[in-house]
């Protein structure tokens, strides 16, 4: 594998996050996840975290004091 990308980007991380969160809700509050649940529960997760990165670098493109480029042309 030569291809890298961002932790957050991957779904086996939001998967493992989604099972940690359903024990402690098990733990904490007695109620059951599903296998199922805890599936979408890390779909979901990663899908609001992609959304807000991309409103993090819209606002950081609209915050920024500097162009974009090299410095060419």
């Amino acid at each position: 594998m030569t291809n890298y990308k961002s932790a957050l980007q991957s779904l086996t991380i939001w998967g493992g996050l989604a099972a940690v969160v359903a024990a402690l809700v098990q733990i904490i509050w007695g109620v059951a996840v599903s296998p199922a649940d805890q599936v979408s529960l890390g779909q979901h997760a990663a899908e609001i975290a992609s959304g807000m990165g991309g409103i993090l670098a819209i606002i950081g493109r609209i915050r920024a004091t500097a162009k974009i480029g090299g410095g060419r042309g």
